[in-house]
């Protein structure tokens, strides 16, 4: 079990296919946490993989009390 914190979220927002787009302009790497990045009403948010995440900090822990 893990918590992610985030900041500058003032209020919900409903997601729907006219306020949301997809941002290409970065790639991100195979081994990264991440899926995309979207544009929605000007802002730029991360669209995380939380299975893979939740692996790379399996593997974090792991290492760390065995290290």
């Amino acid at each position: 079990v893990f918590g992610i914190l985030t900041e500058g979220f003032p209020q919900l927002v409903r997601v729907n296919r006219d306020v949301m787009e997809l941002h290409d302009e970065q790639n991100w790497s195979d081994d990264s946490p991440v899926i995309c990045q979207i544009r929605m009403i000007n802002e730029y948010p991360l669209i995380l993989d939380l299975e893979k995440l939740e692996s790379m900090l399996q593997e974090q822990i792991a290492a760390t009390l065995t290290g």
